[in-house]
């Protein structure tokens, strides 16, 4: 669900050519979790075409991509929250 909603909000940033950062939705399993992460639309793009990978919001902090195999997580790109 929170991946549909991060899709609908690229396309919505495409539709209005927005080229600031985009403001994505925490894919964490915490369904009360109300991070986000502002990354530009191309790296969204790639992070979508694959499906394990999954977002990382700022409430948790950090920003980070995270590559889910079976159990296993492997962080490939982290960021520190700004302050």
């Amino acid at each position: 669900m929170k991946r549909e909603a991060n899709v609908a909000i690229a396309e919505k940033a495409r539709e209005l050519e927005f080229s600031a950062l985009i403001p994505l939705i925490c894919e964490c399993r915490d369904a009360g979790c109300r991070g986000f992460a502002r990354m530009p639309l191309d790296a969204f793009d790639v992070i979508a075409t694959q499906p394990d990978w999954s977002i990382l919001g700022d409430a948790h902090g950090f920003r980070a991509i995270v590559i889910e195999n079976a159990s296993d997580r492997t962080i490939v790109e982290m960021a520190a929250r700004a302050a």
